[in-house]
């Protein structure tokens, strides 16, 4: 069997609008997490946010518990089963 290499696409979309707002695409191997404050910049350019949900590959092991503001940078967020919900407001 041939072996492919693949590439990941991260990507924050509108939830009623469906709009496109922000893409990423890097390597098979890059994580998720460093696409997280690019995505959420580019969109807060152009539209308002309230808060961003995420799935848990977002999230390195050490953050995984309960919520917590991670950096002064960066949200708050609270784990709710495998989807993640960062507070911007």
């Amino acid at each position: 069997m041939e072996r492919h290499e693949w590439i990941k696409v991260h990507l924050m979309c509108g939830t009623k609008t469906n709009i496109v707002t922000s893409i990423e695409i890097t390597d098979q191997h890059s994580g998720d997490w460093p696409q997280f404050k690019g995505l959420v910049d580019t969109t807060a350019r152009n539209f308002m946010m309230n808060e961003v949900s995420a799935d848990k590959a977002y999230l390195s092991s050490d953050r995984r518990s309960g919520k917590r503001r991670l950096r002064p940078s960066l949200p708050e967020y609270e784990l709710q089963d495998s989807c993640l919900r960062f507070f911007l407001s």
